[in-house]
């Protein structure tokens, strides 16, 4: 079904927007469990029943570990932490592309692609909007000239109270998108919520309210002739595979801490009277113990002994190594913690090495450009559009991009390679290394002062 198929034979808004959630492939909402989950750090441990002996509440652990929060910032990390960067083949479109990359500059385009990253490996689905900051304001003192306009870019997710469905017709093409939101009005000087709707096709786009039990909404023309908004999904959250190990960990390690509130701190075993007992203060503590005397005359006196926990079981050492290390493993997650990093003694590893320890959650960010690929090769596409449409771009430029990795490069040990690979004959020029050397700000100025001073340290050697 396409998405004019249902504004053209239902009249009334409401059948409408019933009719585009139920036939949209995207359910709109998620389960809220995900979001007290991640966001709220409501974890099932916290349900722990509390127990109850001879009469008294008996205070328990319930420890939350945050395995969660780890899973989705280190994928976040290796497939944007190094930012993304947009290239072009063709020289004669430098001034084209410098025009893309001063907008997505503007618009603080990596940190919104990790925001919408944040909120995909989270919630399962995410969306950007892009808009034209200024091009629908009205004329008058508080109209933004046209030069000024800038294209902006909001992230849609259900942390931010955004319901939305993605509308696809029968080839799978983006045809229709709705978002569903509660916006802020003033009702008689006190400030009153108002559910909004807003409807974005290719040719047109509807914006609107709910007034009693219809919608009242408006349409225009959508001037870039393009949907603006790119939308993500994926079937899980990013730790949903390892949860069930995530609250195996917390019950175990919640359940260790109550035990050794109860045997860690020294217990004494005292046999006999106890004449006194000493102060906290003391440095060098004395049990004085009352004697006895015995029928047979021989005075008789007690002991004392600490209780202790002399081993922590090797079987729950095991347990929670064991755990961790799963949870690491399936949800393909560096455990690069500072400690981790301590107990491994790397040393002087080589960028190679160092990325092969790495390789798992580099397989995973892999895979994530499945999605982020296409993805954002689209978003350049509407932007593109937008910037065509308000008059910045003459016309579109066919780009590449390249998600950079946050991994350094051992440059020492590729240039290593590459000369053996030479038998040691040169592998860059004079004027490639300065271009490449991020201490220079001005490279051809860099380049005429080298030139300029080779020149004069050979006159001086003619000399």
């Amino acid at each position: 079904m396409k998405i004019t198929d249902i504004l053209e034979q239902i009249p009334d808004w409401k059948g409408r927007l019933s009719m585009i959630k139920t036939d949209s492939r995207t359910s709109g909402q998620i389960p809220l469990k995900l979001i007290d989950l991640y966001y709220n750090r409501k974890h099932e441990i916290l349900n722990k029943p509390v127990k109850i002996s001879n009469g008294k509440t008996i205070d328990q652990a319930r420890l939350v570990l945050d395995f969660q929060y780890r899973i989705v910032e280190t994928a976040i990390a290796f497939l944007l932490g190094g930012g993304i960067s947009v290239s072009n083949s063709d020289k004669e479109d430098d001034e084209k592309l410098k025009i893309v990359r001063e907008a997505l500059t503007a618009m603080k385009y990596d940190s919104r692609s990790k925001e919408c990253a944040r909120s995909l490996f989270v919630e399962t689905m995410s969306a950007k909007l892009f808009y034209v900051n200024g091009m629908n304001t009205e004329a008058g003192d508080t109209a933004i000239k046209k030069e000024d306009w800038k294209i902006g870019c909001m992230v849609l997710s259900r942390k931010h109270l955004d319901e939305f469905y993605a509308h696809f017709d029968d080839t799978g093409d983006m045809d229709g998108f709705l978002r569903v939101y509660m916006g802020t009005i003033l009702d008689g000087g006190r400030r009153k919520e108002q559910e909004r709707i807003e409807l974005y096709t290719a040719e047109k786009i509807y914006k609107g309210f709910r007034s009693g039990g219809d919608y009242e909404v408006k349409e225009e023309k959508n001037m870039f002739e393009k949907i603006p908004v790119v939308y993500y999904q994926q079937p899980l959250p990013e730790w949903e595979r390892v949860q069930t190990l995530i609250d195996q960990y917390e019950k175990s390690f919640s359940k260790s801490v109550d035990v050794n509130a109860y045997f860690a701190s020294p217990a004494a075993k005292i046999k006999g009277a106890l004449k006194d007992m000493p102060t906290k203060e003391e440095a060098g503590k004395v049990f004085q113990l009352e004697g006895k005397q015995g029928s047979d005359g021989k005075w008789e006196y007690g002991d004392v002994e600490y209780l202790t926990w002399d081993d922590r079981p090797e079987a729950l050492k095991l347990e929670f190594d064991m755990l961790e290390k799963y949870i690491y493993s399936f949800s393909q997650t560096a455990d690069i913690s500072f400690y981790s990093m301590i107990e491994a003694k790397l040393g002087n590893i080589s960028g190679f090495a160092l990325k092969m320890l790495t390789l798992d959650p580099m397989l995973k960010a892999e895979n994530k450009k499945e999605i982020f690929t296409e993805n954002t090769l689209r978003e350049m596409s509407v932007i593109q559009t937008m910037l065509k449409t308000i008059g910045k771009l003459n016309e579109p430029v066919d780009l590449s991009i390249n998600f950079k990795s946050i991994i350094p490069n051992d440059l020492k040990e590729l240039l290593t390679n590459l000369s053996t690979a030479v038998e040691g004959k040169p592998v860059m020029s004079q004027k490639t290394a300065i271009r490449l050397n991020p201490l220079v700000t001005n490279v051809d100025q860099e380049i005429a002062d080298v030139e300029a001073e080779n020149g004069l340290e050979a006159g001086t050697s003619n000399l």
